[in-house]
């Protein structure tokens, strides 16, 4: 391990950040046309995870500017209004018993994973449940520092959990839909004018302006611009445009973010307990598609919907991949969305009171 972390061809040996960008990217989108020739369903978001990833852990020094990074979640908020319909309103009232039991089961499966994954591993149990808290991955690492937590392993699991959702959601998808149909595909009937492309322009300032100013609502910058270009989409006004000449770079951006967060400090803190952490992460997303299929027959939609309503994972990530497989996204994202705004508000006090309450190992760290 230590020789992968520091060996010859290091990434940080590189003294030109384009240069590391342009490797990136490139490497990036070669994959992402491999795997869209076989139908991987978000397949430009998946190929930088991966690419990014490895180049995180060899050392890489670039990072996604914040700027940059909240202008392509409003990209993603815009396409994601693309598929929402009235359902998005009526959902909640239709299956409002189903939304609550299984949002309070995904909720309770996470805590216990982690807590388990504490007393597997010695480790500070509220660190553990932090980390395995289905929330905005940022949003939990940043909360976790204020309260005074070893962020650097929330961090960690976090992001562990966010990538394995990535890669095994959509792998489950590729699996089970008959014909995933590409992202990319499936947005461009939306009409590229000037005024449309105008509209774009505003609503990622609307990214910007809500990340700047509402930072109490987690995943603003992709809630807020999906909020209004849903409104201007229901009232019949002018839309977004989304080209692929915006897309593709927003997918390969967002999924690098995503990969460049593994470093090899990052991994270091947690190489005592990092099987552990590797096998919560699995659990969790085992029992959480377990509910998820009896989610799903208990409404009556698609297997891959339950999946994708109940899945740990990035709003904007899961989103993507059901907008590929033809889930309903209206569902889906009626339980993503209350189930986030629920973990921001009674997550913290529920890590305090379980490690106030449940036995801990001697030991921990």
């Amino acid at each position: 391990m230590s020789g992968f972390l520091s060996g010859p061809g290091h990434w940080s040996d590189l003294t030109s950040k384009s240069l590391q960008w342009a490797a990136l990217l490139s490497i990036a989108f070669v994959l992402s046309m491999g795997l869209r020739a076989v139908n991987f369903p978000a397949a430009s978001l998946i190929a930088p995870v991966l690419v990014a990833t490895v180049m995180g852990l060899r050392g890489a020094t670039i990072r996604l500017p914040q700027t940059l990074h909240r202008l392509c979640q409003g990209l993603i908020g815009c396409q994601i209004a693309l598929y929402l319909e009235h359902e998005l309103l009526t959902g909640m009232s239709e299956h409002w018993a189903a939304v609550i039991t299984f949002i309070s089961l995904t909720f309770l499966i996470s805590c216990l994973v982690g807590w388990l994954v504490g007393q597997v591993a010695r480790m500070n149990h509220e660190v553990a449940i932090w980390g395995f808290l289905p929330g905005m991955a940022g949003t939990m690492i940043a909360m976790s520092h204020e309260r005074g937590l070893d962020s650097r392993i929330v961090a960690f699991i976090q992001i562990l959990r966010v990538v394995a959702v990535i890669l095994s959601v959509a792998a489950l998808s590729w699996v089970i839909v008959d014909d995933p149909a590409g992202v990319v595909n499936a947005v461009t009937r939306a009409p590229v004018t000037p005024l449309n492309l105008l509209v774009t322009a505003g609503i990622c300032a609307v990214a910007l302006l809500s990340a700047r100013f509402l930072p109490f609502i987690p995943g603003a910058p992709t809630l807020i611009p999906m909020t209004v270009a849903a409104a201007l989409r229901l009232a019949e006004l002018p839309q977004p445009a989304l080209p692929v000449w915006l897309l593709i770079p927003a997918y390969l951006l967002l999924g690098s973010q995503v990969g460049l967060r593994f470093t090899p400090a990052l991994l270091r803190s947690v190489l005592r307990s990092l099987w552990a952490i590797i096998g919560g992460v699995l659990l969790l997303l085992a029992l959480c598609m377990v509910s998820g299929a009896v989610l799903a027959t208990i409404v009556g939609e698609s297997l891959i919907t339950g999946v994708l309503a109940t899945i740990p994972g990035s709003i904007e990530t899961v989103a993507l991949i059901a907008v590929n497989t033809h889930a309903n996204i209206s569902f889906v994202m009626t339980l993503q969305v209350v189930r986030l705004f629920a973990v921001v508000l009674l997550g913290p006090a529920i890590a305090r009171w379980m490690t106030a309450h449940l036995p801990e190992v001697r030991g921990s760290v």
